[in-house]
C-alpha cells in the first residue's frame, strides 16, 4: 500500500493532477459530446458539474436551474447535445435545450 496522500473531493470540477476546462457556451455556443457524470454539492453553491466528452476531451459543465431539470435523467454514456439558448430578457437563469441520441 503507497504511503502516498492523493485529494479527492472538494470544491472544484477538477480532480487533484487531472485538469478539466470548462466549456464555455459564450465563446461556443453547443457542445455535442458523451456524458460521462455529474459530481454534486460542488463549490461555494453546492453546483452539480457534468462530464462531457468532447473529441476525445473531457469537459465540465457547470450546472443550474435549467441545466440540472434537462440532465437528471441521464444514466449512461449517452450522446447529449446542449444548446445554449442565452438568458431571456428580465431573468436571471440561462436557458438551454437539450436533446440525447
Amino acid at each position: 500500500m503507497s504511503n502516498e496522500w492523493k485529494k479527492i473531493g472538494g470544491d472544484s470540477p477538477e480532480e487533484e493532477g487531472e485538469k478539466t476546462p470548462t466549456w464555455d457556451f459564450e465563446a461556443k455556443d453547443e457542445l455535442v459530446g458523451i456524458y460521462k457524470g455529474v459530481k454534486t454539492g460542488v463549490g461555494e453553491h453546492k453546483s452539480n458539474v457534468y462530464s462531457f466528452e468532447v473529441d476525445g476531451v473531457v469537459y465540465s459543465v457547470w450546472g443550474g436551474i435549467v441545466l440540472d431539470d434537462r440532465l437528471k435523467e441521464l444514466t449512461g454514456e449517452e450522446t447529449v447535445k446542449i444548446v445554449y439558448k442565452g438568458k431571456p430578457s428580465g431573468k436571471r437563469y440561462k436557458n438551454y435545450d437539450v436533446y440525447v441520441r
